[in-house]
């Protein structure tokens, strides 16, 4: 069953899972041959100075609560709060190239400087649908205003006890999409080498 959790300004993930239990085994050899066994758990907090095996996290420790969304930004992968419209430029590259299959058939816009300040790590968006603005050729650079978005969503799991057919399909499950919103397209001209954020 696919879901779907859209949001522009806001965006609200499902609650993660919360709990971890452990069992710790004590042994009392002059009891002949009982066994006492000690279950210890751990639920709203851990025992002190414990720690899970393999430097692994528990799943609270990677919860994030929709109630913190109401209490600051959300910083998008152009480095702004989610619906900050700021200016982009990149190169526009063919899905296809990628050997992505997530990619194939899209067009991708590489964001290499926002707001002419180059970015450590260029992002790539699909081309949005639906816009009133021209799709670029593989190889174009892009000049844009744009803000960021994303949504929610993929294909997850129902219970078996819900007798709901589904159909085994390839996905890459649920997680969030991050999309462009394009406002207007500039001209592309050949601008002075853009800063870095340490230049700022």
């Amino acid at each position: 069953m696919e879901t779907c959790f859209t949001f522009q300004s806001h965006w609200f993930p499902p609650p993660g899972d919360a709990g971890r239990s452990a069992i710790e085994v004590v042994t009392m050899p002059h009891l002949r041959r009982s066994l006492i066994v000690l279950a210890v758990v751990m639920t709203a907090n851990p025992i002190v100075g414990a720690e899970p095996p393999n430097g692994a996290k528990s799943a609270r420790e990677d919860s994030v609560s929709v109630k913190s969304f109401g209490r600051g930004n959300v910083i998008g992968h152009l480095g702004h709060p989610l619906g900050t419209v700021v200016r982009i430029t990149g190169l526009v590259i063919d899905g296809n190239a990628t050997r992505r299959r997530v990619d194939a058939g899209r067009t991708l816009l590489e964001v290499q400087t926002v707001n002419d300040v180059r970015l450590d790590r260029p992002f790539r968006f699909a081309f949005p649908r639906g816009t009133e603005i021209s799709k670029p050729k593989a190889g174009d650079r892009f000049d844009y205003y744009a803000h960021e978005q994303g949504r929610f969503s993929g294909i997850v799991s129902v219970p078996d006890e819900l007798d709901i057919e589904q159909p085994i399909v390839a996905n890459d499950g649920f997680h969030y999409r991050p999309e462009l919103m394009i406002h207007r397209s500039n001209a592309v001209t050949t601008h002075p080498s853009p800063r870095r954020k340490a230049e700022q």
